[in-house]
């Protein structure tokens, strides 16, 4: 889906029988067109399914601030959870996003557990460029940040590649958390996390009520603290406490309406923008 200022536009990837499988429904942009319509309104797409792309409010919470506080520390050698037990934060209010959400029946899914990752491609370059992919929302926050040339090897992979090219990454750090903390088995704290983040896919059992839990849980619902609760699978305790993640609407797409703020850009907050000479 590609939304502008106008049209939005679903395809499936084209392969031999036009069915989204093979190596067609991975790379490439022609497809067969399932649905178009205006950005910002709902597309029906037949049978119950619906798709939408949009402006819309942030709907992620996350105390990114303490968050950072955190990870510096145990970089430099000490544990302090303390830099969470302020003032709950969430440097995401009053943010939007351009958000894509699609609805398909259970049915679609044929039944059995999946895993679901996303991508970013740039068009218009040949062969086609991948920018970026997630499947787990707080992977890149607790192992890659700040952004470094793994973390780009990170969003051009994909989930089959990710425990060899980035566990021992991951192991280093919940590591590192795990003998700073205390707990009792450092060794085996850091595998779990391991199999917790990596491969950086989201499983699924349609049908199943959605709860977010790295490792385990069932998806991700919208209203969940998805923060808080991978931060405890790092830590190996409760530590985080964000703002409580915005409600979901009733209809959908789910989502609020936007709310643009005068805010500095993320990328400015953190230092991660590259200035060039004055």
């Amino acid at each position: 889906m590609s939304p502008s200022p106008s049209r939005t536009t679903l395809e499936t990837s084209r392969c031999g029988s036009c069915a989204p499988t093979g190596p067609a429904a991975r790379h490439g942009t022609e497809g067969t067109l399932l649905g178009e319509g205006r950005t910002g309104e709902v597309v029906p797409l037949g049978a119950g399914r619906l798709a939408w792309a949009g402006l819309a409010a942030d709907p992620f919470t996350a105390d990114g601030i303490a968050l950072a506080g955190f990870l510096a520390g145990l970089a430099a050698g000490q544990y302090d959870p303390g830099v969470f037990r302020s003032a709950p934060g969430n440097i995401f209010a009053g943010r939007d996003v351009t958000a894509v959400a699609l609805q398909v029946p259970d049915a679609d899914l044929v039944g059995t557990r999946i895993a679901v990752w996303a991508r970013i491609s740039l068009f218009g370059h040949a062969p086609q460029l991948q920018v970026s992919r997630i499947g787990q929302a707080m992977l890149r926050p607790l192992f890659f940040s700040p952004p470094d040339p793994e973390s780009e090897t990170l969003n051009a992979g994909a989930p089959a590649s990710d425990t060899d090219a980035h566990g021992k990454r991951v192991l280093s750090i919940a590591g590192a958390a795990a003998r700073l903390a205390g707990l009792a088995d450092p060794d085996a704290h850091a595998d779990r996390v391991l199999a917790a983040f990596l491969p950086d896919v989201v499983r699924y059992q349609p049908g199943q009520p959605a709860s977010f839990q790295p490792g385990g849980g069932n998806g991700r619902a919208l209203d969940d603290d998805t923060f808080d609760i991978a931060v405890a699978v790092l830590a190996g305790s409760t530590l985080g406490n964000a703002s409580v993640p915005r409600p979901p609407t009733p209809e959908f797409p789910y989502l609020s309406a936007p709310s643009p703020a005068e805010l500095p850009a993320l990328a400015d907050l953190f230092g991660l923008r590259e200035h060039g000479p004055e």
